[in-house]
Order: C-alpha cells, then structure tokens, then sequence
C-alpha cells in the first residue's frame, strides 16, 4: 500500500529503420518502494502534438491534480498568498481558459484566459482571508485543454483564528522560570525572593515579560501594594508595547523600610484577556544596623518624662517602660518623650523606632528606700529568693537571693532545685560555702553556656552585659527556666533537706498561664518587700511583682533586663505614704509656680516627715537637691516656691518624704514645669512665633510701626521687654497679652496702635527707673486754637501739664458734676430762659480749670491748643510718657473712677470721664458692666462746627451741642454732615460724656458711685474715630441723614435686635437727643406714648417685615425758603440690603424711593411728627404700569412765561401742584396729555417744587428754577 504516482514521459524519435528493434530501460539506483512498469504504447507513424498540464508546488515538486495547499494558520482580516505553478510538458500550447474557487480564497494572479506553451509554465498566486475561526477549506477549479486533465482540481486548507495576546512573566535568571499568576510564594528559584538587606542598602531583581500571543500585549500600569508597598520600587520599566513572541525586563529594586520580612505585590495591568492583571509577590528581609538610643534622665519616679534621643521615630515607633507598653510622644524624627508609668520598676526602657529596630537603655526607678524605716515587722526567718529572670534570647536564668534575717548567714548549707515541665524533680545546684551578710544578696545564673558564640543568633547567649551570667556570683550550666506551652518550671530553695521556699506553683506545667506573662520571651519575678512570710515553702503569686518583657514578640537580646539584678531593697519598717501627689502647675505661662505634697507617717510616732524637693535640668542624667536661694524657697518642705520659671522650661521637680533619713524615704511622682518661652533677638522668633500661651521676651528692637524685619503683631500670655530694648506698636497694629507685662526697656504706641491686657488680674510693672512707656496720641485736625479735645490719661499717674503740656494752661478742665444744675432752657443765647432742660448748666460754674495736678485713671478731661503757632487744620501731638519717678505705668485691671448721680432731679447727671487704658474699649462692653449705675448712651465730642453767638451757652460764643456723636447698644450716629458714624468703641486717651442712671439710688440723697473699667472691655482694633462698616453684623440698622441747604446735619439710627422692643428699652437702645443741640431742625424717631425726641431707636427684629411703619419726626424753626434732603447714610442687615426702603410724604400723599435717590422737600416752621414714615412697600402704583424713571419728567420755560411740563409718550399727566420753599402750595392744576403747559404769572424767578401726578397713580417731584 502507499502512494502510487503514475507518471509518463512522451518520447518522439523518427526512425527509418526496417526490421526488429529492442527498447531498453534502464533504472537507476533507488532506495524503498516498489516500481511498476506497464502500459508501454508505442506509435509508429507520425503524432499529433498536445499539451499535457503539470502542476509544481512552491518547493519546487510536482504535484498531481487535487494535490492540497495548506495555509496553516492566519488571523482573521489578515491575508496570506501561496504560490504554485503551472507547467506545460507537453508539445502543444496548453490553453487556461478560467479559474473555479471557493472559500475563503481568491486567485491573485494571473488573469483568465491565459496560454502556457510547451515547455513553458505559469505561477498562480492563491490568497488565504479567514472570515471565521477554523479550518476554512476549499477548492480551485482549472479548467484547460489538457486533453486528460481538462478539469484539474487543487485543494485548499487553513485554520483562522482570532488574535490574541498571552501575557508570561518569569524570572531573569537562569533557565528562566515560569511565575505563576497570583503567586504568594516568593522564592529564589524563580528571582521573587530577595536577599535580607540592611535598612539603607537595595538589590534589584529583573523579570521577562513575554508575549506569547498573537496580538500585541500592552501594558498600561504596574504599581506595587500590598503589606509593605515602599519597600520595593520599580526601577525599569517595560515598553508599553510587547510584540507577539518577544519579550520586555522589569527591574524591581527591594529597599527595605523597616526590620523583618517585607513583601509587596507586584501587578501588571494588561489586556490578556484571562490574566489582567498579572500579579505575585515578592519579599525580602530587613535587617537593622546597629540602633542606639540615649535618655536623659536615666532614673526617676513615676512620672519622670524621659527624653530619648535617636533616629527614625515616627508614628510607627512604639515604648515599653519596665515591660510596661507606653504611648510615645514623637517629638522629631530623632526625639522622643515617655512618661514612666504608674506600676514601673526599675528595667529597661525599650524602643521600636519606624523601621521596627530596637534600642534598650536601663532605667532606674526612684520609689523608696526602707533599709533604715522605723517598724514593728520581725525579720525573715532564712534567706528567699528575691528575684527570678528568663531571657528573651538564650537560656541564661538569674536566680537572686536575699538575706534579710539581721545576722551573717553561710550558704554552705543550702541548694537549688531547679524543676522543669512540672515534673516531680529536677537538677540540683549547691551553694558555694560563703558567708552572706545581712542586707545582702547572693546572685546564682544557670544556663550558662561554657564556650559562648556571641556571633550566632541561634547560640545560647548574648552579646550585653550579664548575657552569659556575667553578674552572677555563682554560674552552672544547668539549663535555664523557660514557658513554653506545658513545659512551665519552678525553683525550690533548700536549707539541708528542708524546702524553705518556693518560685512556681511544684508539678504544674501551666501555673504562668494565670500571671500577666502572655508569651514566652522572656519575664521577671521580683519578690515584693512586703511580702509574707519570708521565706514561704509554698507559692504565692500575691507576693511576686511580674513583669513581661515582650510577650510573645520579637526575641532580641537587647530586651533582656537585667537591671535589677543583685539590688533588692528590704526592711520589716514601713515608709511615710504619699496621700497627695504633686500636681505639675496649670499654665505654661506663669513667671512663678509651687508644687506641694501631702504625706503621712509610715511609723506613726517614730521619726517626723522631712522633706526634699530634686529636680532635674533638661539633658540631666539624674536629680540634684533643690536649694533655697533665688530661684526657689521651700525646698525642703511640703511646698516648693518656684521663684521665677523663666529659665526653668522642662525643669521636673519630686519629692523626697522622708522618715529618719535618706535611707526612709518615699519618692513622690515627678511633676514637669512647663514655661513655653519664646525670644525676638531683634531679626526673628525663637523657636517659634508667641501666641496667648507663651511668654514672650523682646531681646531686641521690636519695630511695629515700620517693621524692618517684618515684625507683625502678636499675642502673648506674658510679655518682657529687656533692658535697652523697645517695643514700638504702630497704628493699625497691637499687642495683646493675656497677663503680666514687665517692662525693663521701654513700649511706645502710636495714636491708633493699641496695648491690650485681657485679664483682669494681669499686671504692668516698669521694672526699673529707665523703664518707660508712652502713648503718642494726636488730635482730630483742629480748625481753631480753640476747639476742644475731650482727654484721658492712660498712665497712672500723669500730670497734666506734663501730659497736655501744649494745651493751653488756662483751658484744661475737669467736669464737676455735682455743680451741674439744668432746670432753665436758654432762648438762642438771649440770655432769656423758660422752665426746663436745655443740657446745660444754668450758672456756667460746671467746668473747672485743673491747669496742674494729677489726670486721675478714668476720669475725662477738655483743653485746648496753645494758641501759639497754631496752624488751623492741622493735628497736634500730645505724649502721654510714664516712668517710676514721672507718670507711672500704663493702667491696666479694674480701674474706678467716680461719679455724682442727683436722684431727686429733673435733668440728666452728666459726667465726664474717660478711657483709662493705651488702646480702645468696647463701649456695649462697658455699659453691660456698668448697667446698674449708667444709662446707656455715650457722647462723644468731635468739635465738628465752629462757634456761633447764636448757640445756647454760657458764653457769647458757643460751641453747637450737636457736635456730639452717640454710641449705644443699637449703634451709633455722627454728629455732623461728613463725619464719621461711632462704630462702638472709644479710643485710647478719650474722654466722652455718660448719664448717672438715677434709679440706682437707694434714697433720694445725691451721692458718688464709681462705674468700672477693666480688662475684658480692652480691644487689639477701633482705636481711631473712622467708621468701618461690619458685613459680619447680624443686625439691621438703618441710619438716615437731614441736611439743608443751609447747614442744618441731623442723624439718626434705627436698628433691630433680639432682645430690644418697640417700646421704650432705656438708653442702651433708645438715645434720646441732646436737649440743648443748637439745631434749628431736627430729625427723630418716634416711640408711641412717648413724647422724646430719639436719635437712636432699637426696636424688636420680629417687627421687621414689609409692613414695618418706622414713624419719622420733623421739626423746624426755619422761616427763610429752605430745601431739605432726607438720605440713607448707611444701612447693614439681610433684611435693610435686599429690600427697597420707601419714604412715604403723607403731606404729599406720595411715596419716594430711598434706596435710589435722596428725598428732597420743602416745609413751613413747625413740628410735624405725622408727616414721614419709613416703610418698605410701595401702596400707591398700579402693577401693571411700568414705573416713569426719575429722570423721565422734563420741565421747560416758554418764551410768554408760561411752563411745559413733559413726559413719555406711554404715561398722561393728571394733576401739577406747585409748591414754593416755604411749603405753600401756589397752583394746583388738572391735565390729561403726556404734555401739558400752564401760564403762571404768580410764580416769580424763583425755586420752587413741582408734583406731578401720573394717570398710574404715580408721583414725580421734581425740584426747578423760574427764570
């Protein structure tokens, strides 16, 4: 069987030859197979020539029709060409007259029909498109003139196929192992497990990523998570683009971050379809390099704050106090606090920085020592066992004994039994034959090794002092005590035969599970010195102090503690108790403190307590014993007197209690004194910015007025400023601090720089006789010699000749109140009076020259400028300048100044006084503290206006009562035209006007009482008379303005509160106007039932709404023609800035809007307190006309002395009235057009006020000139 292949080969040969003829075939040498010969023709005659088609493949061999051509595989959309041949072996021309194909395939070339002449072939090129994944098949046709193959058939085969990417990683390395996807097992066969590093050092691995897909593989990330994500980094990355069949490096560098194993994820984001993304771990192990720590102080009592410095601490770092888990405080990256914790005894101090490497420094506790206390205890029977050790690392145990009885005692007798795993016996260790004196101890170590290897981790001891028994004074090789699970020990003590004491419950091999120890790495048993009896053949847990090392964590040897070890402190007298601990003091910033303990008699009726106090410095080792001197006083007693705290920051303090001696003692807690200092050197802050809870000293020129150095201004809670030194607080600038001030140097502060004091209890003290401190304030700008400036002095004791030396000496005054007498009204300084209260005194005696003498804190002053030099319009300085010996400190605290109140009086008790302090006080602050004996409205003087022989007075020129300004609860007003609205705080050095609140009074006698000033009113801003306005007010508040056209200024404000109402509240919010204004018209407030005139009104916020009426009086005394303006001078509030405010003219029956454009008027002399209201809808528009805009009224002169009057062409005018400047009404005339004219012949060339009324209800008033 096999394939047969039947081939011929034609042979044309022209014989012309007669007779017999042989034909030879000759074969030549062939391997396998089999070889047929048969169907020999022979022709004689002559042949007809024919083609004879043979196909050839394109490895060159022939093959025979419906021979296959495979494609292999081809991804889909993609295309492959085969070629084969055609070939004509015969003699004629072999003719191609069509192709036939079917599948996936197409014929390239050549183009049908074609010839092929004999001996000639033709290369056909045949295309492979899968459409579908599979085997595609098909067949190609050709169809010739071969005579007996005309028909020849090839067939056609390929496999298409989707592509795809396949994603592989393996380790560079080697044969180049496979990493399987999602592979947590890093080993170092395949490069996922790294070498163990020292923190600080790397290695680098690299992986292959290879694609072995058929589609490009993309990499879009690869991140690194997992546990420990910052240690291993990618160093090089792949290309984002990896070819089928070819490959990319990954380089991935381990650099530990901390000790210990460290792994991470490593994952490949890409577009396999099954394996995105491709992740595994890798790991590897930090190592420490040697870590060392040091602390300061290395001994203390409970609550010692230890500093220990060292590398690498964060917020990872962890403490351990004698075993005891502490919360460190992280201080820097190389600083560290720990407070030694209630139950500590002296051990190790052990940290953990951030990269988990640990550092031990022994401490010491400082708790008691009872060797020499006074007692009614008998001594032990024997020696005991006193403490007990396991190491963390290695099997080294130390076994310390005690020898309490009072009398020598030899050891010749006595043994240890050491049994393990709660058996019945175990090995049996005799003592050395040595003498033990009372007091003392006797060390044994077992599980010593002979030949110690301190180089191997695994070995049996370590590399520290006492690692291999080296503080033993007896060492045996039998093994060490250990707990592990079920395997618990215990030690007997022998004296001959006798079990005379016990550490471990005998045949227990769990009796630890019960005790705190929660892992087996290593502990200490120390025997309490009040345990009894002494020694105990059975076990009591009750008499051990157990301490954990580190339970079931890290072994290290660094946290073996052997501190203890040969110390044991033991006496059957008792020590005082401490009832009362220490309590650090409550502010960092007090300039002095005291500690105190409370303690009782340990022996009641021995000894008597004594006491000393130890501190120890920062950076100290130890304690050293407080003396008394210049820091301290007290020190050995129960109360400490720290002196001055200054240069005692971090300082801690204990004490000794003690009964008998040094060797009685108690030791107290340890309290830290805190004193947060901070200095300027004259450059800069150290170590930082003050703020309210440190002390700040000025060491250094500290210049707030230009600030070289960019000096700010501060808070702090103390303030020194050093001798030569200067603290300047220019304008806009403060300085407040929450105490004491001590000036060595000198403060200076500009007219609106402010000195602030927040307690009431802070102090200023000029500390020697060149300390000085000085307020520099200026005047308003005086336009007169003569305008007076209300005064008061912020010094304690400022005279005022020095004070106001350039005030004029025979103009400075004090106000006496109790001259003040007001029961006469003066008519227009005639000298003529009526019955009643004009505000000024009748017989002129109220104001008292004080030329010399001193300006008492509190109290108001006027004077005026010297009249020498003087320039109008400008400022004046005045000094206010206080040292020892001149003028005094700046006044601070609780200041009382006195006051004359009249009860039995019908006019106001005025009295002047003044702000007592070098910045501004809040004045709502003032009348809350002083409700009780003040109304609540102060005057404020500004001398806005000059003098005028028609104002009331006692002089034949008078200053106009309305130049004051008023401040309540509600707000404030300015007094003139353009001068500044009071935003409620007076500033320093000014003295203002307040009324005595008669209904204080206990009886109706006339009397003195004193309105307080003090520290919470004390301000760091509004030290000057500018009015700045608050977005930040809650409240709505209005103020309204009336000016003339010849010189009346009247303001008044109405404001909303919570606790205010619509009726009279008293004068902290409704201020009534001063009786005595020199105004010839006025504008009020009116309260119903009340027949005051108010300047200030505070009414209910639930009354504020769109149909609030705010009535508004008028009166006037004018009689010449006179235009009025009421405006808004300012308002603030949700309500007032979002709402239109109208003025309703009910004279003119009209409504203005006041939020667009002043309001302007005419009136005839008179009170008119129904005329205008404030509201804030408009009643009188139609909604559905638009409103004519102001300026939509024309009004001109015709030629013949008639006027047009003008609108818009959509509005018609139906009434013009004309009013003159005295208010009369001249004409009162009808129309119907949007243009209407009118002769006037009554109307002369003058101003007059035209009202025009629209068809809409609308109302234009328009003021005009008749030429």
């Amino acid at each position: 069987s096999g394939d047969v292949t039947t081939t011929y080969q034609q042979f044309s040969v022209n014989l012309n030859l007669i007779g017999d003829y042989y034909i030879r075939w000759l074969m030549a040498a062939r391997s396998g197979g089999s070889f047929y010969f048969d169907d020999i023709e022979l022709t004689c005659g002559s042949i007809t020539p024919t083609p004879e088609l043979q196909l050839v493949d394109n490895t060159a061999t022939n093959q025979n029709c419906g021979y296959t051509i495979d494609f292999g595989t081809q991804a889909l959309a993609t295309t492959t060409d085969i070629t084969f041949d055609i070939e004509n072996v015969g003699s004629a021309d072999l003719d191609i007259s069509s192709f036939g194909i079917t599948g996936d395939y197409t014929i390239v070339s050549p183009a049908t029909p074609f010839t092929v002449t004999a001996s000639s072939s033709q290369t056909v090129t045949v295309r492979f498109t899968p459409t579908a994944n599979g085997t595609r098949t098909g067949t190609i046709t050709i169809n010739n003139n071969d005579p007996n193959e005309g028909t020849c058939t090839v067939d056609l085969t390929g496999v298409g196929y989707t592509p795809a990417p396949e994603i592989n990683v393996e380790g560079n390395l080697g044969t180049f192992p496979d990493i399987t996807n999602g592979d947590i097992t890093p080993s170092g066969t395949d490069n996922t497990l790294f070498a163990a590093q020292f923190i600080g050092s790397s290695q680098s691995k690299s992986f292959r990523i290879n694609n072995e897909g058929t589609a490009n593989l993309t990499i879009s990330s690869i991140t690194i998570g997992g546990t420990n994500p910052g240690d291993f980094t990618i160093t090089a990355s792949p290309a984002t683009t990896i070819t089928p069949s070819t490959l990319e490096l990954l380089e991935i560098t381990f650099s530990p971050l901390a000790s210990g194993v460290r792994t991470a994820i490593v994952s490949i984001a890409n577009n396999d379809s099954d394996e995105n993304p491709f992740t595994f771990m890798v790991q590897g192990t930090g190592n420490c390099t040697s870590t060392s720590t040091t602390i300061s102080p290395s001994s203390g009592p409970i609550g010692t704050v230890v500093t220990v410095t060292g590398t690498d601490f964060g917020g990872s770092t962890t403490a351990t106090v004698s075993g005891i888990s502490v919360t460190p405080t992280v201080l820097t990256a190389t600083q560290l606090e720990v407070i030694v914790p209630s139950g500590t005894v002296t051990g190790n101090i052990v940290i953990v920085n951030d990269l988990g490497c640990t550092s031990t420094n022994a401490f010491t506790i400082v708790d008691s020592q009872i060797a020499s206390c006074e007692g009614t205890g008998s001594s032990p029977s024997d020696i005991f066992i006193s403490e007990v050790s396991d190491a963390t690392v290695g099997g080294v145990s130390y076994i310390e004994l005690y020898n309490g009885t009072g009398a020598t005692v030899n050891l010749g007798n006595y043994s240890l039994e050491i049994i393990g795993n709660g058996s019945s016996s175990g090995n049996t260790l005799a003592l050395n034959s040595v003498s033990l004196p009372n007091n003392s101890t006797y060390v044994v170590a077992i599980g010593v090794a002979s030949s110690p290897d301190y180089t191997d981790p695994g070995a049996n001891t370590c590399s520290m002092t006492g690692g291999n028994g080296e503080l033993a004074d007896q060492t045996s090789t039998i093994g060490g005590i250990n707990k592990k699970d079920n395997e618990h020990d215990m030690i007997r003590l022998y004296h001959t035969a006798s079990v005379i004491d016990e550490w471990g419950v005998y045949q227990d091999n769990d009796w630890m599970d019960s005790t705190i120890i929660t892992g087996d790495r290593g502990f200490n048993f120390r025997r309490l010195n009040t345990a009894s009896p002494l020694p105990n053949p059975t076990f009591n847990i009750n008499d051990w102090n157990v301490i954990d090392w580190v339970g079931s964590g890290l072994s290290s040897c660094s946290t073996n503690d052997y501190t203890d070890i040969g110390s044991f402190d033991f006496s059957v007298g008792i020590p005082p108790s401490i009832t009362v601990e220490p309590n650090a003091p409550s502010s960092s910033c007090d300039l002095s403190a005291t500690i105190s303990v409370t303690a009782s008699e340990g022996f009641v009726g021995g000894n008597s307590l004594a006491y000393q106090w130890y501190y120890s410095a920062p950076g100290d080792a130890g304690w050293t014993a407080v003396s008394n001197g210049a820091l301290y006083s007290g020190a050995t007693s129960a109360t400490l007197n720290i002196l001055n705290t200054l240069t005692l920051n971090n300082y801690q303090y204990y004490c000794q209690v003690r009964e008998d001696d040094a060797t009685c003692y108690q030791a107290s807690n340890a309290v830290r004194l805190t004193v947060d200092v901070v200095t300027w050197d004259g450059s800069s802050w150290s170590p930082t910015a003050p703020d309210n809870t440190k002390v700040a000293i000025i060491d250094g020129d500290y210049d707030l007025v230009t600030s070289p150095n960019g000096e700010t201004s501060f808070s702090a809670c103390n303030l020194l400023i050093n001798n030569g030194n200067e603290l300047s607080i220019g304008n806009g600038e403060y300085v407040s601090v929450e105490n004491n001030i001590i000036v060595d140097g000198e403060i200076y502060v500009e007219t609106q720089g402010s000195l602030v004091q927040v307690q009431d209890s802070g102090t200023f003290t000029l500390n020697n006789p060149s300390a000085k401190n000085t307020l520099s304030k200026s005047t308003a700008p005086l336009q007169f010699w003569y305008d007076y400036t209300y005064w008061s002095s912020p010094l304690e004791d400022a005279q005022i000749e020095t004070a106001l030396a350039f005030s004029r000496a025979s103009r400075r005054y004090y106000f006496d109140a109790s001259l003040f007498n007001d029961t006469l009204v003066e008519v227009g300084n005639t000298g003529t009076f009526n019955p009643g209260q004009d505000d000024i005194d009748d017989e002129g005696d109220d104001w008292v020259v004080q030329s010399t003498g001193k300006m008492d804190p509190g109290t108001g002053y006027a004077a005026t400028h010297d009249n020498i030099g003087f320039v109008s319009g400008n400022q004046y300085q005045y000094i206010f300048e206080g040292t020892q010996a001149n003028g005094g400190a700046f006044n601070t605290g609780d200041i009382y100044t006195n006051i004359f109140i009249d009860p039995s009086v019908s006019y106001n008790n005025w009295n002047l006084i003044g702000n007592p302090y070098p910045c501004a006080i809040n004045a709502i602050e003032f009348f809350n503290d002083n409700s009780t004996l003040l109304e609540g409205t102060l005057y404020l003087w500004s001398s806005d206006t000059n003098v005028d022989p028609n104002n009331s007075g006692n002089q034949g020129l008078n200053f106009s009562q309305n130049d004051y300004a008023q401040i309540n609860g509600g707000g404030g007003i300015a007094s003139t035209n353009g001068s500044p609205i009071p935003n409620g705080y007076v500033a320093s050095g000014q003295g203002f006007f307040v009324i005595g609140k008669k209904t204080g009074a206990s009886s109706g006698a006339a009397y003195y009482t004193s309105p307080v000033f003090n520290n919470s009113m004390r301000v760091t801003g509004n030290n000057n008379q500018f009015f700045r306005s608050s977005s930040a007010s809650l409240n709505n508040r209005l103020w309204v303005n009336l000016i003339s056209d010849n010189g009346v200024f009247n303001q008044i404000l109405v404001g909303y509160f919570s606790d205010a109402t619509d009726s009279y509240d008293g004068m902290f919010y409704d201020a009534p106007r001063n009786l005595s204004t020199g105004q010839y018209a006025l504008l009020y407030s009116i309260i119903d039932g009340n027949d005051t005139k108010f300047s200030i009104q505070g009414k209910s916020e639930a009354s504020l709404n769109l149909d609030e009426v705010i009535p508004l009086g008028f009166s006037t005394t004018i009689n010449v023609p006179t235009t009025y303006t009421l405006s808004i001078a300012q308002l603030e509030g949700d309500f007032l800035t979002t709402n239109t405010i109208y003025l309703k003219d009910n004279l003119l029956n009209l409504y203005h809007n006041l939020s667009a454009s002043d309001y302007s008027f005419t009136s005839e002399a008179g009170e008119f307190n129904a005329r205008f209201e404030i509201v804030f809808q408009d009643n009188s528009l139609s909604v559905d006309t638009p409103l004519l805009p102001s300026d939509g009224l024309t009004i001109v002169d015709m030629p013949d002395g008639s006027v047009k009057f003008k609108v818009g062409s959509a509005y018609t005018i139906s009434r013009v009235e004309i009013i003159d400047l005295l208010g009369r009404s001249l004409y009162d005339l009808n129309g119907s057009h949007s243009e209407e004219t009118y002769f006037l012949p009554q109307l002369s060339q003058s101003a007059y006020i035209a009202k025009v009324t629209l068809s809409n209800g609308q109302l234009v008033v328009k003021k005009a000139v008749k030429r």
